[in-house]
């Protein structure tokens, strides 16, 4: 987990429960190109705490420099699930739209080990069956960030042919 990421999970008050914890969303602006072997700074900082049918939604900003200009912006939803059902969201929700395609996107036993070990998230739910069972789910999972990198290769080579 990145140092700064780790702070702030790991402030007094927050009681953030790691095990039934998730990565729910996340938006990121690049201003600049970033070059390897230049070093970069990395601020981020607690923007908010706010609850949600699954959970409470935690909210991380942060802002990385190069040469101290800033060179990406981004915004990270950490989402630590209930422990209770789910509850009904009662506003009122348009109809979605119609599928215009589906694909299979292929896993296999093993790929979240794998992941977690190239990307540096071992978050136990995603290596562990006992520590995942004990977090409440049914086993280990296949990490957020891994199914968006393959559903987003999957949309673009739909899309483009």
């Amino acid at each position: 987990m990145i140092p700064a990421l780790k702070k702030i999970c790991q402030l007094q008050g927050l009681h953030m429960n790691l095990l039934r914890m998730v990565h729910a969303e996340q938006t990121v602006r690049w201003l600049r190109p970033l070059y390897s072997g230049k070093p970069l700074r990395l601020a981020m900082s607690l923007t908010d705490v706010r609850s949600t049918p699954a959970g409470e939604l935690v909210e991380i900003s942060g802002c990385c420099y190069a040469d101290g200009i800033a060179a990406v912006e981004g915004v990270t939803g950490l989402l630590v699930r209930s422990k209770g059902p789910r509850r009904q969201d009662k506003r009122s929700v348009d109809p979605p739209p119609a599928e215009r395609f589906r694909r299979e996107i292929p896993t296999r036993e093993g790929q979240q080990i794998d992941y977690a070990r190239v990307s540096g998230d071992r978050n136990v739910i995603h290596t562990s069956a006992f520590l995942a069972r004990a977090a409440g789910l049914p086993r280990t999972i296949l990490h957020g960030a891994c199914v968006l990198a393959m559903a987003c290769t999957t949309l673009t080579e739909a899309l483009t042919g």
